[in-house]
Parts: structure tokens; C-alpha cells; sequence
């Protein structure tokens, strides 16, 4: 849930009263062909009332104080008997609410990074659940602050009309404080919650464990309005669209991951195909193997935040309607297959620090027009450009020590390998320079806006695929008999290839 802006929480009803007024229109047929309106004031009153927005804590027992208090260890604070209190909502509409610890600063002065505090609630379902793994500073909490107030908060969640949450808080001076933190000091603090009306009234419907090891630290909430938000610290499992989904007819067509998760696991949403729009927070470090692979209906920006270390095999692939999806400076690897038939996916910008680009990366990227190579990039990998077929041409940083471009065509940098003719690249006549002694896996592969390509030495080595899908409209020259290429080029150089083939040393 995004963190809301600190407001009064208000009760209000509006009633307005609108009289009906019906216009009836008699036609008389008469010698005057007189016309009479009568006007009729309806007996009913139309009333429209705004519902109320009451969410409160109540029941509260058993209030803390810490003042002359000693040092404990987890577990004996843990023992302490703790302060609890339910948020209820009174009201009559949904809302959706913050809890805060909010400190007396003025009164406080015990240090907060000797406080620990551990919290726990019950749900709807009386289902008790730790709201974290362990005891943790309050300290820890410093980033929640907003506004004037020093507010800690402490969970976030939604609430129906004539729903409630229990919550049981413990608090106790950590037994790392010394003797003079811990002497003749004071803590002072309220519960506070903001609450706001749950505007899209979506309810929820199934919220479950989805951490990593089933510690609670992460939940998975789903709506019946199809959206899933994930909240927590920590890393989550990797069978969280079967499970959430699993005796519901809901399905997940919005990802909301809040802030503290780690991880997106390998598979996580792969092939659902009702999804269309993720967020992916700012604390995200992996997104391992096939994570959105499949997700077919995603049409909107993925942006994938700079905390993003590691992107793995797959991640996008087949992310067929998606069209942008900017990448961090963080990542150094475009492992295989991790765009492949991304087809509406209009540009890539490849960040500086990559040094590897996986095979079949970019395969099947139908849009996108040119692609810039970084000047980090030393490995490219097999059939990464193939099926690109808007694809004119690679523009390579001119400081790469690995690759270069000349005519916007991708060779090694020494020039003696042709890496990658683009496949929408438009020519009449293309002679192979004389300094490529070796064509690369699919080097032309399905070119058809090449006339003529000439290939004038046959002392070169093919690769697999060189021309494969290459179309009956291209002619390839080669200054060579046909008896010499078939003795000295492997029997398949001409596998899946349409084009013309001339031996010009046969015709001589």
C-alpha cells in the first residue's frame, strides 16, 4: 500500500434533497386547439447520502510505560504482558488504514535504538500473525517519518464496514543499553491511525503467507477487484499466483509489491495471462529466471528500479503486448532468452555496465529499430538478434574493445568476424569485407532487404545458420567454383536458404 499523507480522520454525512418535478404535456383537440401543461410535484423525496468514515481503536488494556524500567533480553520481553487494542471500522464505508507509533519526543529519553518493540495481530479469520521475523529497534522504523509528527508505523492493512484487527505491542529497553542510556529515562508514546476511504471499494478476499520460508514476514493479499499486493520484509515464495488464486474466482490482473520484499522467484507469474500491469519496488535485488515469462497481456512500462542486481534467464520473455521496459544501471548480464518475443517492445536501451549479452536476448523483438551496444559488452551470444525484423541497424559505443559497427552492421572489433547483418538492413549489393575470415551463427540470417550479397574470397568459415530463412529474392555471389565449396564448406552451409547461389568462378 503507497503511504498516505498524515490527515485528520473525519466523520461526515451529507444528505441533499431534490424534488421531483414531471412535466406532463396534454394535447386537447378542440376548436382552439387549445395545448395545457400541468404540473405535477412527485410525493417521494430523493435522498443521496455520503457514507460515514469512522475507523477507531478501541478495547484498549494494558498501557506501557517504560520508566525506571531494566534491560531484557528478547525473550524476556517477549513475556512481558503486552499492550493491546483493536482498530475497528464504524463506519458504513471501506477503508483502507496506516498504524502508527507516534513519540513524545518532548517527554522521551530513552534512546530508540535501545527500544525494541515486537507486534502482532488477529485477523478477521482470528488467525494471529506476527507482523515480523523477530524483535527489532524502533530506530528501524526511522523512515517512516512524515509531515511534523514522528511517526513510527507499524502495519498498514483494510478494513470493511463492522470489521476489526486485534493487535498485541510489546516494548522493552533492549539489554545491550548501558547503564547511563538506561538511567533515569522516559519513553512516552500513543497509538495513531490514519485511515482513508477505500476508493476502488475493492474487497479483499484471500490474504496468505507468501514468504520465502513461512515465517510471516511477507503477506500476499488479493481483491476481488484482481489486484494482488504483496507487503512485508523479505523474500517471498515462488507459488504465490497458484496459491493465492486457489479456491477463488478471482484472477490477478495488477501486481502492487511493496517496499521490503527482495526477490521476484523464477516462474513466479510465468504464463498467467491475465496480468497487465506490475510494480516493482525500490528494494527488489533479483528477478530470477522466467518471472513474468508468458505474461502475454502486460501492456504498460515495466520499470525495473535501480536496487536490481540480477535479471534472469527468461525473466520477459514472451511478453508479447509490453512495449517499454526501461532497465537499471545495476545489472551487468542480459542472460538468454530474456526478451525473446517480447514483439511489441519498441527500444532497448542496454545499460552501460553490461558485459554480456545471453543468446536469443533479443530474438523475435519485432519493433525495435536499432540497438545501441555499451562500451562493457565483451560476450554476445548466439541468435540474440534473430527475428528482429524492423531491426536497421547497431550503433556500437565507439570505446567497446570487443565489437564495432561499420555501416551499422556488427563485427568483432579487429573486423575478421561478421557478427550480424540487421535484418531489415536495405542494400542492393553487399560485398563482404576482405578482412572477415569467419561469418557468424545466423550472421544473415533471414536478410531479405539485401539484394545481392557477395561473398569474395571463399576462404572463410561459415558458422551454423549463416543464411538460413535468407529468400529467393536475395542472390548470393561467391568468387569460387561450386566443386571447390562443396569440398571446402560443410554440407549444410545452404540449410533452410532460398536465396540464388552463383559460382562466378564457374561461369569464368
Amino acid at each position: 500500500m503507497a503511504r498516505m499523507t498524515k490527515k485528520k480522520i473525519k466523520k461526515y454525512t451529507k444528505v441533499m434533497t431534490i424534488t421531483s418535478i414531471v412535466t406532463l404535456f396534454f394535447l386537447v383537440l378542440g376548436i382552439t386547439y387549445a395545448i395545457f401543461r400541468i404540473t405535477v410535484t412527485a410525493e417521494k423525496t430523493n435522498v443521496i447520502s455520503v457514507g460515514t468514515l469512522d475507523v477507531r481503536i478501541e478495547n484498549e488494556q494494558d498501557a506501557i510505560t517504560l520508566q525506571n524500567t531494566l534491560p531484557l533480553t528478547d525473550e524476556e520481553g517477549l513475556s512481558l504482558t503486552p499492550y493491546t487494542f483493536d482498530v475497528v471500522n464504524r463506519g458504513t464505508i471501506d477503508a483502507e488504514y496506516d498504524l502508527y507509533l507516534n513519540i513524545n519526543e518532548s517527554k522521551t529519553t530513552l534512546p530508540l535504538n535501545k527500544i525494541k518493540y515486537y507486534i502482532t495481530k488477529e485477523t478477521i479469520d482470528q488467525n494471529e500473525v506476527a507482523l515480523m521475523n523477530n524483535p527489532q529497534y524502533l530506530n528501524d522504523l526511522l523512515d517512516e517519518e512524515i509531515e511534523e509528527d514522528t511517526l513510527y508505523r507499524l502495519d498498514y492493512d483494510d478494513l470493511n464496514v463492522d470489521q476489526f484487527h486485534s493487535y498485541k505491542l510489546y516494548l522493552w529497553l533492549d539489554e545491550e543499553a548501558t547503564v547511563e542510556e538506561a538511567t533515569n529515562k522516559y519513553f512516552e508514546a500513543s497509538i495513531e491511525v490514519i485511515a482513508t476511504q477505500l476508493l476502488d471499494h475493492a474487497r479483499l478476499v484471500k490474504k496468505i503467507d507468501v514468504s520465502e520460508n513461512q515465517d510471516k514476514s511477507v503477506y500476499g493479499s488479493l481483491y476481488d477487484d484482481g489486484t494482488l499486493k504483496v507487503e512485508g520484509t523479505g523474500r517471498i515464495t515462488s507459488n504465490i499466483s497458484s496459491s493465492i488464486t486457489e479456491g477463488t474466482n478471482v484472477s490477478i490482473n495488477s501486481i502492487t509489491l511493496s517496499e521490503g520484499i527482495l526477490n521476484i522467484p523464477a516462474g513466479l507469474f510465468q504464463n498467467n495471462t491475465t496480468i497487465k500491469e506490475v510494480t516493482i519496488p525500490n528494494t527488489v535485488i533479483e528477478i530470477a529466471a522466467y518471472a513474468f515469462s508468458g505474461c502475454i497481456r502486460i501492456e504498460d512500462t515495466i520499470t525495473v528500479p535501480d536496487s536490481v542486481i540480477t535479471i534472469g534467464k527468461g525473466a520477459f520473455q514472451n511478453c508479447q503486448k509490453v512495449q517499454h521496459i526501461i532497465l537499471p544501471s545495476s545489472i551487468t548480464r542480459i542472460e538468454n532468452d530474456t526478451f525473446f518475443q517480447c514483439h511489441s517492445l519498441e527500444e532497448m536501451v542496454i545499460p552501460e555496465n553490461v558485459t554480456y549479452i545471453g543468446g536469443n536476448a533479443f530474438t523475435r523483438c519485432y519493433q525495435i529499430q536499432t540497438l545501441h551496444i555499451p562500451s562493457k559488452v565483451q560476450t554476445i551470444g548466439n541468435w540474440a538478434f534473430d527475428f528482429m525484423s524492423k531491426l536497421e541497424s547497431f550503433d556500437v559505443d565507439p570505446d567497446n574493445q570487443y565489437f564495432i559497427d561499420a555501416d551499422g552492421i556488427l563485427f568483432t572489433k579487429d573486423m575478421t568476424k561478421l557478427v550480424r547483418m540487421p535484418v531489415n538492413k536495405v542494400l542492393d549489393s553487399y560485398t563482404i569485407p576482405s578482412s572477415v575470415k569467419t561469418l557468424s551463427v545466423s550472421a544473415f540470417r533471414s536478410c531479405a532487404s539485401i539484394k545481392t550479397i557477395v561473398i569474395p574470397s571463399p576462404n572463410i568459415t561459415l558458422q551454423n545458420d549463416v543464411f538460413y530463412n535468407v529468400p529467393n529474392t536475395v542472390t548470393i555471389e561467391i568468387n569460387a567454383t561450386s566443386d571447390y565449396i562443396a569440398s571446402h564448406w560443410p554440407s549444410n552451409w545452404k540449410n533452410g536458404c532460398s536465396a540464388n547461389i552463383v559460382y562466378l568462378q564457374d561461369e569464368s
